[in-house]
């Protein structure tokens, strides 16, 4: 841990030690990583960072996904108040907890989407069953796909 200590010091945010105990301060901690080696990296330039969005994944892989921009320094840093997946520097990765849906179980929900709001009750009564441990824990993955079901990619296989 030394020897990483002084390779990386310059990039690591002073407290990384004690983010390295669950999940979801692992994820943090690489996100700040990120954006503070992006950050120094453009210093001495006329540009500087803008953090868009970051996610960590509730499928036991290790992932953290990190989008950040580079604006000119003579741009004012937007906000995004109304976009609910905005995400500043020191936020925590946001946990996608997605159902793994079929083709045909996603286009069954695609006529509700983009409805305005729809719930995640809804779309578990749209799709008919259960596909969580529990129903609370079905509608909660479902008001996820809602939110998130445009940017969420379609796995599939094709074979000619």
């Amino acid at each position: 841990m030394d020897r990483f200590d002084k390779k990386f010091s310059k990039f690591l945010p002073a407290d990384f030690k004690t983010r390295l105990v669950s999940d979801s301060d692992f994820a943090s901690l690489i996100s700040d990583i990120v954006y503070l080696t992006a950050d120094k990296a453009l210093q001495k330039s006329d540009l500087k960072v803008l953090p868009i969005c970051a996610h960590r994944y509730a499928d036991n892989m290790p992932m953290v996904s990190v989008t950040l921009a580079t604006l000119s320094t003579s741009i004012a840093l937007p906000k995004y108040p109304e976009w609910t997946l905005g995400f500043e520097a020191g936020d925590k990765p946001r946990l996608l907890d997605m159902p793994i849906l079929s083709i045909q179980e996603r286009t069954k929900l695609a006529r509700l989407l983009p409805q305005k709001n729809p719930t995640g009750r809804q779309l578990h009564r749209t799709l008919g069953y259960q596909i969580d441990k529990s129903q609370d824990a079905t509608d909660k993955q479902f008001q996820q796909y809602a939110q998130f079901h445009r940017y969420y990619p379609l796995f599939g296989r094709v074979e000619f």
